[in-house]
């Protein structure tokens, strides 16, 4: 985040920074907020209006190392194999059943 920058306004930008794909304010929903030290660590969703494809991806190499589309037991399967980012695994475990209601509702 920058000086004066809210956290969903941040997410918007590292979204886009990140892999260049564009989310509306209205698209993003906050699934929590953790108090670390003297920071809000804050994790929003995003659930894209359409089908994404790898092509639709514009990757920032030197934050990104790859991309790819996985189901549940893909992800569980990486991680046990220790090829996801332990901080990520450690949200998905906090926040995972918010982020299932939230899909099961907009579908």
């Amino acid at each position: 985040m920058t000086a004066g920058e809210g956290s969903l306004s941040g997410a918007i930008r590292e979204l886009e920074k990140e892999t260049g794909l564009v989310a509306n304010r209205q698209d993003l929903l906050l699934i929590g907020s953790l108090k670390k030290n003297n920071y809000f660590l804050d994790s929003y969703t995003w659930k894209s209006p359409e089908q994404l494809k790898l092509t639709d991806l514009n990757l920032q190499m030197d934050e990104v190392y790859s991309a790819q589309f996985i189901n549940l037991t893909e992800w569980e399967r990486m991680n046990n194999i220790q090829l996801v980012v332990p901080v990520l695994w450690d949200r998905y475990n906090l926040y995972g059943s918010e982020v299932g209601e939230w899909i099961k509702l907009e579908s």
